[in-house]
């Protein structure tokens, strides 16, 4: 089952969309991030950049927007175990998209990437702005979490989930994991997108 949730939207046109799947309504998949623009000038609506963030999942209706439009498709990776990468192949091979990852990440499939380091900046077009790369290491070997610092909102990945911590798959990252998790902390978001389970709002978040 696939659960689609608008997270935010505002007056300059951008909007956030999550997708969610469970597993026999039981067993909790990974979420999807989808960032859209909708831009109307003279009265023809333009897209800017379509940006999803992990690829659990394909949101076939906003990619076939964006084609329409022209617009370019980019997919940024968290980290990448096969619950955040799973359609991967598909967004690049099937519409072409442009694919990013941690720089450390282990190899996806033969699908290219472009490596993302602490600090880099990715424009995300008028309306959305700017999302700065964290690194976050500590669950996976090579993991990122993105930070619209204008919005307050945070996409954490598998690093942190407002309280919970997911483990490290390896004890001796757990000192970078608890590192990685006072960093996202000291944010203070206003929203908090994980990769799993519920987006978490202010007041929520176990800070």
């Amino acid at each position: 089952m696939v659960k689609r949730d608008v997270v935010y939207s505002d007056a300059a046109g951008a909007s956030l969309v999550c997708y969610s799947q469970t597993k026999d309504d039981k067993e909790l998949c990974s979420n999807t991030y989808v960032l859209t623009t909708v831009v109307v000038a003279e009265g023809v609506v333009a897209r800017p950049p379509l940006i999803v963030v992990d690829a659990g999942f394909f949101p076939s209706a906003e990619v076939a927007a964006a084609r329409q439009c022209g617009a370019p498709i980019t997919v940024v990776v968290s980290h990448c175990h096969g619950d955040h990468t799973r359609q991967l192949s598909r967004y690049h091979h099937g519409v072409g998209a442009l694919a990013m990852s941690p720089t450390d990440a282990r190899p996806i499939g033969e699908t290219p990437r472009i490596p993302l380091h602490d600090g880099d900046r990715l424009d995300c077009g008028p309306a959305w702005g700017v999302l700065r790369v964290l690194e976050v290491p500590g669950h996976s070997h090579g993991h990122i979490a993105l930070w619209d610092e204008a919005r307050r909102l945070l996409f954490s990945g598998d690093t942190w989930f407002g309280g919970d911590v997911v483990g490290s798959h390896s004890p001796k990252h757990a000192a970078a994991l608890y590192a990685s998790v006072d960093r996202l902390r000291a944010l203070q978001p206003a929203v908090l997108c994980p990769g799993h389970g519920p987006i978490v709002f202010e007041g929520e978040i176990d800070l």
